[in-house]
């Protein structure tokens, strides 16, 4: 192998080991929270080695620097777009729950008297959140591109975390909008009951007067 080859190689091997670990964390933070495999992140880790092999037996500087930047750009990859993923993949269970509730229950709430003041004011924090967690999103895409050193990949990793962890202060106001909805349900169909129940034993006493 040619001195200034080997010294491409030698780069790579370095970007690889000490980039691995960040690799291995995106994942797990990915199968730990949706029970997912990322197959893109796999390929990239197989680019990434394949890459390193190219490097290898590259027989001009030119073509080793080439797939010197083409792996770096898998490893870029497989670190951030498992946080991504985790992310979209929250986002769309978390609002589809929500847009349930407002296609099915909340046209429902004053029929059965649920607080309106109450259910207004939760709606307006999980909605205003909701924006706030698409402007994360939106910022960690547009920064996912930036040098794998950079101070912006960084913070594309951490607006993709920080959409995550504000999902998570989001779901247990939607849940508490479905409480509200259906212990407001069941005690007005325990009450109906009621008042059929005495109604009823009134109408028998009336027939047998």
């Amino acid at each position: 192998m040619q001195e200034d080859i080997k010294k491409i190689f030698d780069k790579a091997v370095d970007a690889i080991l000490f980039n691995y670990p960040k690799i291995t964390d995106s994942l797990f933070h990915l199968e730990a929270r949706d029970h997912r495999r990322s197959l893109s992140t796999y390929i990239d880790i197989r680019d990434i080695l394949s890459h390193l092999v190219t490097i290898s037996k590259c027989l001009t500087k030119e073509q080793a620097e080439a797939n010197y930047i083409n792996m770096c750009e898998h490893i870029r990859r497989a670190i951030v777009e498992p946080y991504q993923i985790t992310l979209e993949l929250k986002l769309r269970d978390i609002h589809s729950l929500y847009d349930l509730y407002k296609r099915n229950f909340l046209k429902r709430e004053k029929l059965f008297f649920v607080s309106q003041e109450k259910t207004r004011q939760l709606r307006g924090e999980v909605e205003s959140q909701f924006k706030k967690v698409s402007e994360l999103w939106f910022e960690g895409r547009l920064l996912k591109s930036a040098d794998l050193q950079s101070i912006e990949f960084e913070k594309a990793i951490s607006s993709f975390l920080s959409g995550y962890n504000l999902l998570n202060e989001i779901e247990p106001k939607i849940e508490e909008l479905y409480s509200s909805y259906y212990a407001r349900k069941t005690q007005i169909l325990v009450i109906g009951v009621f008042l059929l129940g005495i109604m009823g034993s009134l109408s028998f006493l009336l027939v047998k007067r």
